[in-house]
């Protein structure tokens, strides 16, 4: 449980940096540091779905949708044993309960950054990169035995591609509410 609790914090705090940097910096400089970010994001996804897991460790294919939601009444670990070095102590004891959030949450900040980097992309189109950044992840986890291949994890993390948008969103309105404009 305390992974969704670091990863839930890291998330509020990229908002909370970012709407601050949206205040307080020139437009340029604002827009370098949300490159910045997203560099950091894809560079921090990579280490955990990717990097830090050991090629031909061994693979698993489920593409029957929602079979985690079966999965939560086991009470079992979920399938990170092949992972290494912080990934595998941070994900070290997870259940499928975690995750499945740890999966929406992984996504959050690519629907939130892209939607704030090309925000004349429509969401719909946002979304559909976060499904084919998964299931390119998904794709590689399995071709080089790097752990399970799941419907699942793809479901998850597109919708976690989506409430990084509805985020961006609503705190896009939130700022703007307040009586002033920050375009």
């Amino acid at each position: 449980m305390y992974q969704i609790a670091i990863i839930t914090a890291l998330v509020a705090g990229m908002a909370a940096a970012v709407s601050m940097m949206k205040k307080r910096l020139p437009k340029r400089l604002f827009g370098q540091m949300i490159w910045l970010m997203f560099a950091v994001y894809i560079a921090g996804n990579l280490y955990f779905t990717l990097l830090s897991r050991v090629p031909g460790s061994g693979t698993q294919l489920d593409l029957q949708p929602f079979q985690t939601y079966a999965k939560l009444f086991e009470w079992r670990e979920a399938g990170f044993e092949n992972a290494t070095g912080f990934a595998a102590a941070f994900l070290k004891d997870t259940s499928p309960f975690v995750g499945v959030f740890l999966n929406v949450l992984l996504y959050c900040p690519l629907g939130y950054l892209l939607h704030i980097l090309f925000p004349k992309l429509k969401p719909r189109y946002i979304v559909l990169i976060g499904c084919l950044c998964s299931v390119a992840t998904e794709a590689t986890q399995y071709f080089f035995k790097m752990g399970w291949c799941e419907t699942d994890d793809v479901i998850h993390n597109t919708l976690g591609t989506a409430a990084g948008i509805w985020l961006w969103k609503r705190q896009l309105k939130s700022s703007t509410r307040g009586g002033h404009t920050d375009d």
